[in-house]
């Protein structure tokens, strides 16, 4: 009873004190005021109230003057006039007003006007709150704050001063010193898209992952940097196998290689001119939603590159670096060759077995040094004992001794970088230059590389014009590594070559000196090459409306090569020519080939101009509804001249020398004038122009800042294409989907990862081959026919119906990440249909060939890529940072209307040939039947064991054995860098599974080249009986068809899975106060590592699988300083 009495009373005080507060707010009071401060009206309203005030002294500081024109008011709606526009809000309590500082919302965005997410801001005597993923934060009570500090990773801090703002705009400025350039925005080439607006899958490669290589070419730095993309170093002539693939293969003979553009246009020349120093960052473009706006020529992915630009700090960034590498000699003996002593063995078999008897019995004929020592023995020149001793001379020696003391060297190659950036609210510029010196490793060669860069823009009001300037200057000389070696050949003697040297001698005294010396065939041999690229682009951009602009792009790009390869008069090439083609005029030589050098000169030009026009629309002033949009044309034109010419009789002067015009017959060899050969034509002239009108459009549509919708079409145009108007168009488009599930009210914020996003897209895309044409097209060959007439072959018979290629792709994927983004997983899946690929296909020849080049084939494939970066730290100290890409892409030819119906053309490794339901790079041999009790190889003919190799050769391709893919169908990365301190070490591993290639292997019938990578096959030959249960290495035989079927059976067919160490560095940045005294705002010693070696593989032996056809890249060191002013 006590307790319900005492709340009654409670509620009747209540309930008096809030009627009484009613009554004061309805009071009527004076209220004419103008620009009395708030402090002094709110004191009156004391005096006619008894109404407390508690406010803060402080706080009335940031408060602006009261104006109110009425002559009285109640209290509420007093107070509410003059708390209208102040960072002050108020409420009634408990017979008083009580006043606090109003919310600060602070808005924070970067470079282009993108937000940013986990900005620090800190107000004093606070704690540090974080900005959300708009790039928000709200600060409770903090509008009476007098200065508030932002700080963000790769951006300037910066404190703001608060003059009682309820609302911040911060815009942060880049910090060039330390940011790390992956940034939360993707260009496109067409536009900057910030992440979570993009629907399309791709990769970026930062400046600071690019500065873990250093290399020459930019193409090389890409390797292991991004999910997806392959770098093929085993390139087969005639594959289509492209240096760098994206996502695998799109297309079978028509271009492999993806688009590359350079600042929001395509780039024509050759990429490796490119400084790799002035790349700022890399995208890679993966999926239909992001490439099919680039049309035609994006079915391969692209690789958007973006230079470095100016900011907007008034004070300059002045950057230097410079750097030495130290490259080691080549392994000679990756290669192995047979040993002398076994080259020897190889050849006292075949003699005995009368191989090289039509050879001696030549007055001509080159047989190697060893056997002419056993034909003087037999022939009873020299004894037994003297033939032995000059063998076992021979035995004793190893040219690859000479080869590496005398023709290699230690590479050395300086790069030195220059570059300054500044700017202002208006202006911005960045100039920078570069100059490079490369030692090779072949002796007296060498490679350099000038470029100059600069960029500077301009916005004043609603203009913006811009300007960019390249230039690189290429020159090199490299003298020309001697071949034709014997394994025990001396290199500083005469080494025997093309004819036996007792013919030369007999010759003497009528042709010149026909010896052949490899270190003067070095010193005479030399290829000097220059070139100059530009590139000049000019923008624009008018703003037309808040929410509206045009944008106006051209580029003029050009470019020239000049190529002199000298044969000097001294050099055996040019003396054995005119030796060949001599001819004897009553005893004395007359020769058919100018004396003096030979000079092939050649000269490639290229010049291409680019416009585009360009609307953007961007509507974003609802919370729950952004329109992001841009439309435009494209045009360019692009134009090739090549000549080539040789000149005989060169002592210096090209134009005194003679051109190698009339040499187009056949002409008789001095040494057997019943036989005829003809002179070397490597003259040429030729003209390319493509011109390609394009029309394109982009939307995208967010909603609640959760859902992403985008669509894109773009139609391109050329007169390569059919005959038929509808035919020289191509209509490509993609349609995308984005999801922020993490924003979903059901999505459990508790989450370990709280960041959820999902993608999907699908689109057309295309390619190109502009080698093909709907009208008949032929080249011109070599020389004459029966008629005295030019000679043509047709390469591409008419086709009218002739259509580009499409590509179609569809992408799934998810983003995860954990609240701090210390934990960042992105996963696609893609699957790609390509259809009306440009492939042989059969024909009546009575039409004039029995092939024309059509839409003849079509391919399917699938795979998946994964991304995940790890960030974290451990105390003040300790950071370690991961990067693991994996990537997966297969592939499977669904159409080919020209297959193959013998089993050879599968198994030659320089050919591309399809088969339907095989991937594209099948890896296929003949099946193995093992040895027999002879040594002899054995296959299978009709599911039968045999030895009629011919036969195995033209059977049906079905009794093939496909082993699997020639490219790798898993590949990736893993990089980790550990800090502590100002001290980094990091190292990156590269590896590729599940692929197959076929190593090379002994050939009896040319000893010389028995060159196996990595493994003495000769050694573990088949000797004796039995031999053939512990090796499937044949016997001794110089069968021809033997040999060949052995080197494209099982036994030689081997797994190239590895894993690579890529790349090992230690950084070491010096501490602030050393910087201070020196006037330096960073400084940093660096040692880089490339091509470090293999760290495991399936292979057996020394076999490298990105190495099969020569040495594996020497191992190279980089000891370099950069610093920032």
């Amino acid at each position: 009873m006590k307790r319900l009495l005492f709340i009654v009373i409670l509620c009747l005080y209540a309930g008096k004190v809030t009627y009484s507060q009613l009554q004061i707010l309805q009071k009527k009071i004076p209220s004419k005021y103008n620009g009395k401060p708030l402090f002094v009206v709110l004191e009156d309203i004391h005096g006619y109230t008894d109404l407390t005030v508690f406010v803060r002294t402080e706080w009335m500081r940031c408060t602006t003057p009261v104006y109110c024109r009425e002559d009285s008011l109640t209290v509420e709606a007093l107070l509410n006039r003059i708390f209208q526009g102040q960072p002050l809000q108020y409420k009634i309590k408990d017979g008083s007003i009580q006043i606090s500082p109003r919310p600060l919302k602070v808005v924070i965005t970067g470079l282009y006007g993108a937000p940013l997410d986990w900005v620090s801001v800190t107000i004093p005597n606070r704690q540090s709150v974080m900005t959300n993923s708009n790039g928000e934060v709200i600060i409770d009570n903090a509008a009476c704050e007098q200065q508030l500090s932002c700080s963000r990773v790769g951006y300037e801090p910066d404190v703001y001063e608060l003059h009682g703002d309820t609302l911040l705009h911060v815009r942060m400025k880049l910090n060039l010193v330390t940011l790390d350039s992956v940034s939360k925005l993707i260009n496109t080439g067409f536009q900057f898209l910030y992440k979570g607006q993009a629907t399309g899958a791709y990769s970026q490669v930062s400046k600071s992952q690019l500065d873990r290589q250093i290399e020459t070419s930019i193409l090389t730095k890409i390797g292991g940097r991004a999910a997806g993309v392959l770098v093929n170093m085993n390139r087969m002539p005639n594959t289509n196998l492209p240096f760098i693939s994206v996502r695998g293969q799109s297309t079978l003979f028509a271009n492999t290689d993806p688009l590359y553009v350079v600042d929001n246009l395509p780039y024509y020349g050759d990429i490796r001119n490119i400084n790799p120093n002035d790349i700022e960052n890399i995208t890679v473009l993966k999926d239909a939603a992001a490439t099919s706006i680039w049309g035609a020529r994006a079915g391969n992915g692209v690789i958007v590159l973006t230079t470095k630009k100016g900011n907007d700090r008034k004070r300059p960034i002045l950057e230097l670096n410079s750097s030495l590498t130290i490259t080691a000699k080549p392994d000679l003996w990756y290669l192995p060759l047979p040993s002398s002593k076994e080259y020897i063995g190889i050849n006292s078999m075949l003699f005995d077995n009368s191989c090289f008897k039509g050879d001696l019995n030549s007055y001509y004929t080159l047989v190697p040094p060893d056997v002419e020592i056993r034909q003087r023995y037999n022939a009873k020149s020299i004894t037994e004992k003297e033939m032995e001793a000059e063998l076992d001379s021979l035995r004793s020696k190893d040219v690859r001794d000479d080869q590496r003391r005398l023709l290699y060297q230690t590479g050395l190659t300086t790069r030195h970088t220059l570059g300054v950036a500044g700017g202002g609210e208006n202006l911005r510029y960045y100039l920078g230059g570069g100059f490079e010196n490369k030692g090779m490793t072949q002796v007296k060669s060498y490679q350099q590389r000038t470029t100059l860069t600069g960029n500077l823009s301009y916005a004043k009001n609603l203009c913006e014009f811009g300007v960019q300037v390249f230039f690189t200057d290429t020159r090199s000389t490299v003298h020309a590594t001697p071949d034709g070696f014997f394994p025990y050949s001396d290199l500083n003697e005469e080494v025997p070559r093309d004819l036996k040297p007792h013919y030369k001698d007999s010759v003497s005294g009528l042709l010149q000196d026909w010896a052949y010396r490899p270190l003067q065939e070095n010193r005479e041999t030399a290829t000097f090459q220059k070139g100059r690229h530009s590139r000049l682009t000019l923008t624009g951009k008018f703003h037309l409306t808040s929410d509206l602009n045009v944008q106006f792009i051209y580029e003029r790009q050009q470019g020239a090569e000049e190529i002199n390869d000298i044969k000097g008069a001294a050099s055996y090439y040019a003396r054995n020519l005119q030796n060949r083609f001599a001819s004897s005029n009553g005893g004395v030589a007359d020769y058919l080939i100018p004396l003096g050098g030979i000079l092939d000169y050649g000269t490639n030009e290229y010049t291409a101009n680019k416009a585009r026009v360009q609307l953007n629309f961007e509507w974003n002033k609802k919370r729950n509804l952004r329109i992001s949009a841009l439309g435009g044309v494209e045009f360019g034109k692009f134009r090739t001249d090549s000549f080539a010419m040789r000149y005989f009789g060169y002592y210096g002067d090209r134009n005194r020398a003679v051109p190698a015009t009339k040499f187009d017959g056949n002409y008789p060899l001095f040494y057997d004038p019943s036989s005829t050969d003809r002179v070397l034509n490597v003259n040429r002239i030729g003209a390319g122009f493509d011109f390609y009108p394009s029309a394109y459009i982009n939307t995208a549509f967010t909603v609640r800042r959760r859902y992403t919708f985008s669509v894109s079409g773009r139609i391109d145009q050329s007169n390569l294409f059919g005959l038929k108007t509808n035919r020289q168009s191509i209509p490509l488009w993609s349609s995308g989907f984005r999801w922020n599930a993490g924003d979903e009210s059901f999505y459990p914020k508790t989450s370990f990862l709280p960041y959820c996003t999902l993608r999907a897209s699908y689109g057309l895309s295309g390619n190109v081959d502009k080698r093909t044409t709907a009208y008949t097209s032929a080249v011109i060959e070599a020389g004459t026919n029966q008629f005295n007439a030019v000679q043509m072959s047709i390469i591409s018979p008419n086709n009218p119906f002739l259509r580009w290629e499409k590509s179609g792709l569809f992408n799934v994927g998810i983003d995860l990440a954990d609240r701090k983004k210390q934990l960042e997983l992105s996963v696609d899946y893609y699957r790609r249909k390509s259809s009306f690929l440009l492939a042989q296909g059969a024909q009546d020849p009575t039409l004039g060939s029995s092939f024309f080049w059509g839409n003849n084939a079509a391919m399917e494939g699938s795979g998946f890529d994964v991304s995940l970066a790890t960030n974290h730290a451990f105390g003040k100290q300790w950071r370690l940072n991961t990067l693991l890409l994996l990537g997966k892409t297969t592939n499977k030819v669904t159409r080919y209307d020209a297959s193959y119906n013998q089993a050879w053309y599968y198994t030659e490794p320089d050919l591309l040939t399809p088969k339907v339901g095989d991937a594209v790079n099948s890896l296929y041999a003949y099946k193995w039947g093992k040895l027999d009790a002879s040594g002899d190889p054995q296959g299978y003919l009709n599911g039968e064991l045999s030895k009629n190799y011919d036969s195995i050769y033209t059977a049906s391709p079905n009794s093939l054995e496909r082993v699997g893919s020639r490219v790798p169908i898993y590949s990736g990365s893993f990089f980790s860098s550990l800090s502590y301190g100002r001290f980094t070490v990091a190292a990156t591993l590269v590896f590729k599974a599940k692929y197959y290639f076929r190593r090379s292997s002994i050939n009896y019938g040319r000893p010389l080249s028995m060159v196996v990578a990595g493994l003495d096959d000769y050694a573990n030959r088949w000797q004796v009986a039995g031999d053939e249960n512990k090796t499937d290495v044949p016997a001794l035989n110089a069968d021809p068809s033997r040999n060949l079927f052995y080197s494209n059976a099982m036994p030689l067919v081997v797994k190239g899975d590895h894993i690579r160490l890529y790349d090992a560095s230690v950084t070491y940045n010096l501490p602030a106060a050393g910087l201070k005294k020196m006037k330096l705002q960073a400084l940093s010693f660096y040692c880089i590592g490339n091509n470090l070696g293999l760290i495991w593989k399936a292979a057996p032996g020394k076999i490298d699988p990105d190495y099969l056809t020569g040495s594996p890249e020497p191992k190279s060191i980089t000891v370099g300083v950069k610093c920032t002013f």
